[in-house]
């Protein structure tokens, strides 16, 4: 296992955020919208939402790629140790 701040750009490929919808709101989708958009890169972003009934419904950003930038690692750290979301990195 490594650490994220070990692993090289080039070997990701897809970044994958998961959450529940019940954690979706404005403030949310303004801070990652900000994030991924000053975090330009190669990396794919999906995004998986899960609902109360645990439907998940996958989301794939087309126009989008990010880079593990400060910012993002920040980003998801903080809300990964929130519960908010989770991701994995492949």
């Amino acid at each position: 296992m490594m650490l994220l701040s070990e692993i090289d750009e080039n070997v990701i490929e897809r970044l994958t955020i998961n959450l529940s919808v019940s954690d979706l709101d404005a403030g949310f989708v303004s801070d990652i919208a900000a994030v991924v958009k000053d975090s330009p890169g190669k990396i794919s972003l999906f995004i998986d939402l899960k609902n109360e009934e645990g439907r998940t419904l996958n989301l794939f950003s087309r126009g989008t790629k990010v880079r593990l930038s400060k910012e993002l690692k920040v980003f998801l750290r903080e809300r990964q140790r929130l519960e908010m979301l989770d991701f994995k990195l492949s």
